[in-house]
């Protein structure tokens, strides 16, 4: 078992994830179970669990997992790669179906599992 691993780039991101949302906009959110927790992340500052996501005073969607930003990593789209903390898969998928289910269309409809570990 991993924890709390301090992942360095991308590379690392993809292969030691859980799992992975996919979008058509290259903002990629990294999932690990809490098991497996990277050791260099902070918490999102606008993303809070059991909280509404308000965005320039917007109610966005409901946060049901703990969010964070890797504190060197950039993703595909240009921002601090995206990392999703869970307790199991399955309530990474609820927070997806919760964000498409509000409007986000650049996303697949299922997490991808990584099962290359």
């Amino acid at each position: 078992m991993l924890f709390e691993q301090p992942y360095n780039n991308i590379d690392d991101l993809f292969r030691y994830c859980d799992a992975t949302v996919v979008s058509k906009k290259k903002d990629t959110k990294f999932i690990f179970l809490k098991s497996n927790k990277p050791s260099n992340i902070t918490h999102d500052k606008l993303r809070f669990k059991g909280k509404q996501y308000i965005k320039n005073n917007r109610k966005l969607y409901h946060v049901v997992v703990d969010m964070y930003e890797h504190n060197t990593i950039i993703s595909g789209d240009g921002d601090f790669a995206d990392i999703w903390v869970v307790d199991n898969l399955e309530q990474a998928q609820h927070q997806l179906n919760i964000i498409i289910q509000f409007g986000a269309k650049q996303f697949a409809p299922r997490i991808k599992i990584n099962n290359i570990k």
